[in-house]
């Protein structure tokens, strides 16, 4: 786990409108902010552990 949140960690830095990923649904419209709404939800939930 630790490994595929570094790799999302990365994604972050970077602005982008359409994500395709091999699991999942592609995003269409905001995709780095959904990304990053994602990478905060998991910084909470592993903060509140």
């Amino acid at each position: 786990m630790k490994q595929a949140y570094r790799s999302i960690e990365k994604l972050k830095d970077l602005d982008f409108t359409v994500m395709l990923s091999g699991h999942g649904g592609p995003l269409r419209s905001n995709a780095s902010a959904k990304v990053t709404e994602f990478i905060n939800q998991i910084k909470n939930s592993e903060a509140t552990r």
